[in-house]
């Protein structure tokens, strides 16, 4: 049985023929090479395949409330990436700007759209409609979507997005809630309702608990 190959010895040339044919301790160079290589090329296809996720095709954000989702977009958004605006039936907030932060209807003008066949999903949630517009899902490359409307995507669009859910520690989303002025009544009883929401959620492809958004 031949021993170990060196790195001397996987410099193969023609000139080790013998015969026509390979040696035993020949055979095992070739294959030592042809397994180098396949692992290689495996690694880089593995990192291709996932940078054309992110790069090629729809990016979607989602996590409970005050996740961050609303601040990485914006982070993201400075880096050149093109943002869907979400249409929705709730009230505005007093910091919201309507076209920018949410496009906003009406409860009966939304339903007309839905009747209308004008959204690729829509849920409703906490007594309220949020969509997106079939129109945008064609054209533009990253969206904000609640998990009832990631799970509603189908399978052949599910395989071009690449999902991040971003679920930070309990203790800075209630913060964060606690800044925007939020009482503790109505912290606890979203945090139960996103715990709920979240529970078996595991249609993503990226998950981040950090507080901080490290890599952008």
């Amino acid at each position: 049985m031949a021993k170990d190959v060196t790195p001397k010895q996987l410099r193969f040339s023609s000139n080790l023929l013998i015969d026509g044919k390979l040696s035993e301790e020949e055979e095992m160079v070739v294959a030592y090479q042809l397994a180098s290589a396949s692992k290689i090329i495996q690694e880089q296809q593995k990192t291709i395949d996932s940078l054309s996720k992110i790069v090629k095709n729809k990016i979607i954000l989602c996590g409970p409330s005050a996740a961050g989702k609303t601040y990485l977009r914006n982070k993201m958004e400075n880096k050149g990436f093109v943002f869907d605006v979400s249409y929705t039936s709730r009230p505005m907030r007093e910091t919201e700007v309507d076209d920018k932060d949410y496009c906003f209807l009406s409860k009966q003008e939304f339903e007309y759209c839905i009747e209308n066949g004008k959204f690729y999903e829509f849920i409703e949630y906490n007594g309220h409609y949020y969509g997106t517009l079939l129109e945008n899902w064609k054209n533009i490359q990253c969206f904000i979507m609640e998990t009832n409307g990631i799970n509603k995507i189908p399978p052949k669009d599910r395989e071009n997005c690449f999902i991040i859910y971003l679920h930070p520690p309990a203790d800075v989303i209630y913060k964060r809630l606690k800044d925007r002025g939020w009482d503790d009544n109505r912290i606890n009883e979203r945090l139960v309702q996103d715990k709920e929401r979240f529970k078996d959620f595991t249609n993503y492809d990226m998950k981040i608990t950090k507080s901080d958004i490290p890599f952008i």
